[in-house]
């Protein structure tokens, strides 16, 4: 990928790393980066250096690589990679900053009617393979290809339920004699399983088996026809009350009319890999070493003339159109690029339905413990959680702090017109709801209805809404206090305060949602600690909010809006509590820009004096990544550091990421700079 140079005015020039792709998986190498800049006078520098990726000399045409490591990154490791550039004309990094960046899976499409089907590349995969049929030379397009080792594979995002009556319907591409899958059915996302049929693989002879797991037994049907020559052929597998149907190419179909049914569990779909124990003709290896084309699953069990039409389709289109006339599930041609990523969420691959992100970047994880249900709808078209009332039911935060304050929390509360008498939020000096020894900063609402905030400056401390609020309604609490008192607003209106009350306890503790110990020593106490209702968008603001800005945030009108609002007062922590089950693809992603000039290294991102820290720390997310500068070290040569890292508590099976980072360095000698711009080009880590 090149990037092209853009003459400025007034001696300024701009220039941009030049990076290069190394094969057709979209896949770099780390290697020299060069600096190339033009100056008004049409004269030229270039940079000089060397790196894995080979060494270039002064003056010369523009080297190719990439500052970015190669290779897949698991979940518990760094990747990083180091280039030096001395450029001529140079005299050292002025500064540098992270951008933006963002990051995904290798995806392949679902092109379907539904169109929700993505596929997960999870590595050694490629794309951009030629693909011609070989009944109709007018009948091309592009595959994707595996390297036939352990990880290299396709898997679904969505789950279904096993189906009764299908079609399988893939070309295949192999000259394996180990082997391998071509499309499977698992009971898991990722490369496990314990329950797994609806098989369709080549065996080390090159034939084709098609297997389904019946009430009794394994059911399996295999083709005389041997497919492992290097060519392009069609399969196409069939199961119905009419038994198992096998096709390759345009041949008559073997079959088994005594097998009607299939295994019964939900599950995923595969291309590449599936398990084959205990079944009679398994290949030697469960991955695929070859390459698929035009992959679908269709909700009936087409006829040998059906199977015809698609071998002789005369074009890409004709057969996309023939596809469609079926009403496939799912239909994956694979002339994906791989260039753009899949951003969005991983069901099974989630860390679990107990974790709340703290939006801030900070690292306060909510763990929702016990009847915690997360995705119900919340306040401004955003989602909430919902909590049953019982004990143990509530949020916990992993950071301590030591006496916060001045301060603002803010919640919003959607109440039962019964029962919802129950703490929204609350300091303790515990991280569990265990009793503790110190305890204020407590909002709850009582069993009239009313809200009510206690504070603990060596004596109770307490404001009360004069309105009621178990309505079944959303409604936003601000409570605050520090120089202007104790203060407590309800939907954007202040409602009560005590000028008198400035401070808290003074203690180290933990933040709780949905459960406090608003029920011991408090003049007003609700019935239960604990809260019976809805919750949603929860921060500690470290300053006491205006009326203004109160009313700001209760006005945003959407949840985004909200929540920009929230992150402009620098909030010590928030949760928005839209979190789901499912995982985003790339939330865990840590990312690590260090310069060394001479003998002093500096880490850019995230921001501090000397090397980056071996283990990021959570305070570099890059779903929270923003733009950071700081000035870097003076010299003649200067050497950056790029490191990605999965965090240790990333999903197990996130592998493949594709890092997409915006750096930008600025250089200066005499009257004249240079800006040198790594593009946003996708990288396979």
């Amino acid at each position: 990928m090149c990037v092209a140079v853009l003459l400025g005015f007034g001696g300024v020039a701009w220039a941009g790393f030049n990076s290069q792709e190394v094969d057709s998986s979209n896949s770099f190498s780390a290697a020299t980066l060069q600096l190339k800049a033009g100056t008004p006078d049409g004269s030229s520098c270039y940079s000089t250096g060397a790196g894995s990726g080979g060494t270039v000399a002064a003056n010369v045409a523009t080297c190719s690589g990439d500052p970015l490591p190669a290779g897949e990154l698991s979940s518990s490791s760094a990747s990083s990679a180091t280039t030096s550039l001395t450029s001529v004309g140079s005299t050292g990094a002025s500064s540098g900053s992270v951008s933006s960046a963002g990051c995904g899976v290798e995806a392949v499409t679902d092109s379907s009617s539904s169109g929700g089907d993505t596929g997960l590349v999870y590595g050694g995969v490629s794309f951009g393979t030629s693909f011609a049929s070989p009944a109709n030379s007018s009948f091309t397009s592009s595959a994707i290809s595996f390297d036939g080792n352990s990880g290299s594979y396709v898997g679904t995002i969505s789950s279904f339920t096993g189906p009764q009556t299908f079609s399988i319907v893939a070309w295949v591409n192999t000259t394996s004699s180990n082997g391998g899958s071509i499309v499977g059915f698992t009971d898991q996302q990722a490369n496990g399983a314990t329950n797994f049929d609806r098989l369709v693989w080549v065996d080390p002879t090159g034939r084709v088996v098609f297997g389904v797991s019946t009430s009794y037994n394994n059911q399996e049907v295999r083709s005389s026809a041997v497919v492992n020559d290097g060519t392009w052929h069609l399969v196409v597998a069939t199961l119905s009350s009419s038994g198992m149907f096998l096709y390759v190419d345009n041949h008559s179909a073997v079959s088994n009319p005594y097998a009607t049914s299939a295994g019964n569990y939900t599950g995923y779909w595969h291309l590449g890999w599936s398990p084959h124990s205990n079944w009679t003709y398994a290949p030697y290896d469960d991955y695929l070493n070859g390459s698929l084309a035009e992959v679908a699953i269709l909700g009936t069990a087409l006829s040998s003339s059906n199977v015809s039409t698609l071998y002789n389709a005369s074009s890409a289109s004709a057969y996309a159109s023939t596809i469609a006339s079926f009403s496939p599930t799912a239909y994956w041609k694979l002339s994906d690029t791989g260039i753009t990523p899949y951003t969005g969420t991983i069901p099974a691959l989630g860390s679990g339905s107990t974790t709340l992100a703290d939006a801030t970047g900070g690292g306060n994880t909510g763990y929702a413990q016990g009847a915690v249900t997360l995705g119900a709808s919340g306040p401004m078209g955003g989602r909430a959680i919902t909590l049953g009332g019982a004990s143990g039911s509530y949020v916990e935060t992993t950071t301590s702090y030591s006496n916060p304050g001045p301060l603002t929390e803010l919640i919003w509360f959607q109440a039962p017109t019964s029962g919802a008498a129950g703490s929204l939020m609350g300091f303790t000096n515990l991280q569990t709801n265990a009793t503790p020894s110190s305890w204020d900063r407590q909002l709850w609402i009582d069993p009239s209805g009313h809200i009510i905030y206690g504070i603990y400056p060596n004596s109770v401390q307490e404001v009360t809404s004069p309105g009621t609020y178990a309505d079944g309604s959303w409604h936003f609490v601000a409570a605050s206090y520090g120089p202007g008192g104790e203060q407590l607003f309800v939907d954007g209106t202040r409602v009560a305060m005590n000028s008198s009350a400035t401070s808290a306890q003074n203690y180290s503790g933990y933040w709780h949602l949905g459960y406090s110990n608003a029920t011991s020593g408090w003049s007003d106490p609700p019935s239960s600690n604990d809260w019976k209702g809805s919750l949603a968008q929860a921060a500690v603001i470290p300053t006491q909010l205006s009326a203004s800005q109160i009313a700001t945030l209760y006005t945003a009108g959407t949840s985004s809006a909200f929540r920009s609002d929230v992150l402009a007062l620098s909030p010590t922590a928030y949760w928005p509590l839209d979190d789901s089950s499912t995982s985003l693809a790339c939330t865990r992603v840590l990312v690590e820009v260090q310069t060394t000039v001479g003998t002093t290294t500096t880490c850019v991102y995230p921001a501090a004096a000397g090397a980056c820290p071996t283990t990021p720390p959570t305070s570099a997310p890059l779903s929270s990544l923003g733009t950071s500068t700081m000035a870097a070290p003076g010299g003649s040569g200067l050497s950056l550091l790029v490191k990605m890292i999965l965090s240790a508590s990333s999903p197990a099976g996130v592998l493949g990421l594709h890092v997409l980072p915006g750096l930008d360095l600025a250089v200066t000698r005499s009257s004249w700079s240079a800006g040198l711009a790594y593009p946003s080009a996708s990288v396979e880590l």
